[in-house]
């Protein structure tokens, strides 16, 4: 398994609601840690038991090494990162509401990019399913079609919905992205029209996620619905990049297209039962609780 994007250092902050300009508010929470989408989807997938490596990059500073010391702990293979002199560390300042759901706040450097010429090509062609994000699209490219070109299958998660995005999206297996997302690339805002617009000549499947709803698929000609478990929420920042690498387990199992898009619901909704991006991921007995 290869992550290719995105790590950062997260501050987070509960609070009842945000306050009015003035106001001053009492905070019920406030804590620190690891995330990232790539980041955490490998940890996730690391957790689980498969064999991960991360290809990405972090400032030289102590940001990056606490960034990394979460994957290093549970195995990730991290000798690709590359260190990128005078860059910060992405970080990101997260409020928390009421309810659990999070609003994020991201600090990127615009240094901090990964170097395609110090990019190992061959774990790339030798992965068994490459993961990546849409945050650095000349990255998402160059990586895509060394992938594709190996026979790669690769999942790509993208937060945006320009045309650039839009385009490599329906190049990839795997294409997930939100339910806001989806309705973006539709026309009429239609979720079922938008699912339809990622599937490109190789897509397997294309799916958005729905927070609490769950998540729905386009698998063929079929569509797939599976509601989220109900859990006790704290925090939901996360719960993406946990869903992609349930995902991502699932697909290694070789499980059929529902039950993969159940285990990956299940662990996204137990991760919302803790406190910010990696705090709780779920065992492989938390995703085939009530499935296969």
């Amino acid at each position: 398994m290869l992550g290719v994007g995105e790590n950062s250092w997260d501050h987070w902050i509960q609070l009842e609601g945000f306050p009015t300009p003035g106001e001053k508010v009492p905070v019920s929470a406030t804590g620190e840690g690891a995330g990232g989408q790539i980041a955490t989807a490998l940890r996730s997938c690391a957790e689980l038991g498969l064999s991960a490596a991360y290809l990405g990059a972090v400032g030289a500073d102590g940001l990056g090494t606490r960034a990394l010391a979460p994957l290093r702990s549970a195995g990730v293979d991290c000798s690709g990162v590359q260190v990128v002199p005078g860059a910060a560390t992405r970080r990101a300042f997260i409020w928390v509401d009421g309810e659990g759901e999070r609003t994020v706040f991201a600090v990127s450097d615009p240094a901090l990019r990964m170097r395609l010429t110090e990019l190992d090509t061959r774990r790339i062609e030798s992965s068994a399913l490459l993961m990546l994000d849409s945050e650095d699209l000349d990255v998402a490219r160059w990586v895509v079609a060394r992938a594709r070109a190996a026979g790669v299958p690769v999942l790509l998660d993208a937060e945006r919905w320009e045309t650039e995005v839009r385009e490599i999206l329906r190049e990839v297996d795997f294409p997930i992205v939100s339910g806001a997302v989806a309705r973006q690339l539709s026309a009429a805002g239609d979720l079922g029209e938008g699912l339809r617009e990622l599937m490109g000549a190789d897509t397997v499947m294309a799916i958005a996620t729905l927070g609490a709803r769950g998540a729905v698929a386009r698998h063929g000609e079929r569509v797939l619905e599976v509601a989220s478990p109900r859990v006790e929420v704290l925090d939901t920042t996360g719960a993406g990049d946990v869903f992609r690498g349930c995902f991502a387990w699932g697909l290694h199992r070789g499980l059929g297209a529902e039950e993969l898009l159940a285990v990956a619901v299940r662990g996204a909704a137990f991760s919302c039962s803790g406190r910010g991006a990696q705090d709780k991921l779920p065992g492989r007995e938390d995703l085939l609780r009530g499935g296969s």
